[in-house]
Order: structure tokens, then sequence, then C-alpha cells
């Protein structure tokens, strides 16, 4: 995924929950981001990515894990300002976990930790 932006990662504790809290802050000035697409690839919904996220607004989604090795995994997509965003991850019980944002320039992926439950913040800035 090396056409991604990726966050820095800083290390934690091991911890047993896996699931993946993401903040989306919407920092276009006049445009909304509308919800394309959202799937949990493992896990289940806590909390859906929101249908709209208005300008200078923001969301927080939950992907909660099931018991298992899957931990949990997710892709959500908002079009906004003339484009469309990608945002993946995934909290995994036998790697790292990760956050990235497509296309690269679109925002940025504020630090987490990549141990333990995924709680990670993504700012959309273009």
């Amino acid at each position: 995924m090396s056409s991604s932006e990726q966050s820095t990662q800083t290390s934690g504790g091991g911890n047993f929950d896996r699931s993946s809290t993401i903040t989306i802050i919407n920092q276009l000035p006049s445009a909304s981001l509308e919800r394309t697409y959202y799937d949990d690839i493992h896990g289940g919904w806590d909390k859906t990515p929101a249908p709209f996220i208005p300008p200078s607004k923001s969301d927080m989604f939950k992907l909660a894990d099931h018991i298992g090795p899957a931990g949990s995994e997710g892709i959500v997509k908002y079009a906004g300002g003339g484009s469309e965003r990608t945002i993946s991850f995934a909290c995994p019980t036998t790697a790292d976990s990760w956050v990235n944002l497509d296309p690269p320039g679109s925002g940025s992926v504020g630090p987490f930790d990549k141990n333990g439950p995924l709680i990670a913040t993504v700012y959309i800035s273009k």
C-alpha cells in the first residue's frame, strides 16, 4: 500500500480488544462529504459511518471485532469537493494495526497506537 498515505504509528502494550474506531474530520471549507460505500471485511459495525459529513464537522464510526483471529477490518468511501476518498483500516490480532487514506494528498491520518484497539483520526483536507 505504498501509494497510500499511512500515518505514523506508535507502539503500545498488547490488548485483546481489536476493534477499530475512526473519526473523520471534514476540513473542506465548502463541501460536504457523502458516504458512497462501506464494508466490514472482518467484524461488525457498532456505529456505521455517517451518510454525510458537513464542512468543518466530524463523524466517528466503530467496527467491533468478533471472537477469533481476524480482528476488525473495513473500508469506507466518501465523495465531496470533486473527488472520492477511500479510508481502509484494520486491527488484526496477529499483526500491527493500520489506516490508509487514498488518493495520496487528499488529507492525512493522525498518529495511532499500532497495538490494542485501533483509535485513529483521518483529516480530509483536499
